[in-house]
């Protein structure tokens, strides 16, 4: 959306400076003005609203940036208190080696509106590069399918609850 509101007020603004420049009408100045007003109150407006997919990409995005800095704290805040498998697993990936980059691509947030608490299933692929604790192996890009699945909380933040994760998809890429 955001994209638009730009793209939308550069190419007005760019017709109406070709019409001031053509006319010398000043009074074109002042719908630049107006459409320069409209276009921020639009993207105010779009800044301001924060919708369900993007809070649950924000939790998403967090326990990413929190395992890449091995913050043992951060992690366990973005997962349910009653999920030890998930806290367990992403701390004991989280030790194994330094991430140096990630990658996600292919995702896909959807949300379900009936259940409540209402919950999120989350798909993608995760690319990762960095290599083990002791340096002895490194990996570029390598990919892992993810699913998780989310849960919103009363103080509007989604924790995960559940996940899985196929790390054989070069496997099933090949054999395609």
């Amino acid at each position: 959306m955001l994209q638009a509101i730009i793209l939308v007020t550069i190419l007005v603004e760019a017709a109406l400076a070709v019409a001031i420049l053509k006319t010398g009408r000043g009074v074109l100045l002042f719908v630049m003005i107006g459409v320069l007003v409209a276009a921020a109150g639009a993207y105010a407006i779009d800044v301001a609203i924060v919708t369900d997919e993007e809070r649950v990409r924000e939790s998403l995005y967090g326990i990413c940036y929190a395992m890449e800095a091995k913050d043992e704290r951060v992690v366990k805040a973005f997962i349910h208190p009653e999920n030890n498998k998930t806290s367990q697993e992403a701390i004991w990936a989280m030790n194994r080696g330094y991430v140096e980059s990630w990658r996600l691509s292919g995702l896909e947030v959807v949300i379900n509106e009936v259940e409540f608490p209402r919950t999120a299933t989350v798909g993608f692929i995760g690319k990762i590069s960095g290599r083990s604790k002791d340096s002895s192996e490194a990996f570029t890009n390598f990919p892992i399918r993810f699913e998780l699945q989310f849960e919103e909380q009363e103080d509007g933040r989604w924790l995960i609850t559940n996940h899985n994760y196929d790390m054989d998809l070069m496997k099933s890429i090949k054999k395609q």
